[in-house]
């Protein structure tokens, strides 16, 4: 994923993701194929993970690289789905 953490799409963020922060983590679980690296964004604030996006893809427009983050929020929280604890 080509995200260069410029920041342009996380003031229109509706949920105020840290989208750079998520696209780091995603290339560091791709890059080494080790999923269970997603368990990392539970540091992230409740609310503030991969999961928590809403999919507006209001972030796609202001990206000079057109990264689908909203596609790639989803991967991330299906990834994360296969780590979660049952409660």
């Amino acid at each position: 994923m080509g995200c260069t953490a410029c920041r342009y799409c996380t003031p229109n963020c509706p949920i105020g993701l840290d989208i750079p922060k998520i696209l780091s983590l995603y290339n560091d679980v791709k890059l080494v194929n080790e999923e269970w690296r997603a368990t990392f964004a539970d540091a992230m604030p409740e609310g503030k993970r991969p999961e928590d996006c809403i999919g507006c893809g209001a972030c796609t427009g202001h990206c000079p690289q057109s990264l689908d983050v909203p596609a790639v929020m989803k991967e991330m929280a299906e990834i994360r789905k296969k780590f979660q604890k049952e409660q």
